[in-house]
């Protein structure tokens, strides 16, 4: 695969990407740069939980192709490999150190104001 091969592929694949957001709350702190095996630990799946949340979080662990925390806007921002995939995680409740965060569709939000 030549370089420009490669090039195009990235810019289709990352097109095909679809984000959603959730905004940490005050008190949690990460630290920057972290990577997205490290963003995953942190999304537990305690003994306590029921197996259906725990089967849900096994799921969302497994579409994510990437997750990115931006300490500057404190936004947590999750790409699933399509819009569908990312849909079925639309107003979800990530427990992301110890707190439960809200995924929100904020590229449907503009859709629906336009």
């Amino acid at each position: 695969m030549t370089a420009q091969e490669l090039a195009t592929f990235s810019d289709i694949f990352m097109d095909l990407e679809y984000p959603v957001y959730a905004h940490l709350v005050p008190g949690q702190r990460f630290r920057a740069n972290m990577s997205k095996a490290a963003i995953l630990t942190q999304i537990p799946m305690g003994k306590e939980a029921a197996l259906p949340q725990r089967e849900a979080i096994q799921q969302f662990k497994s579409v994510v192709s990437r997750i990115m925390l931006n300490m500057e806007t404190r936004v947590l921002k999750v790409t699933s490999k399509g819009k569908k995939s990312a849909q079925r995680w639309v107003n979800w409740k990530v427990p992301l150190g110890m707190r439960m965060l809200t995924l929100i569709d904020y590229e449907k939000q503009r859709e629906e104001a336009s």
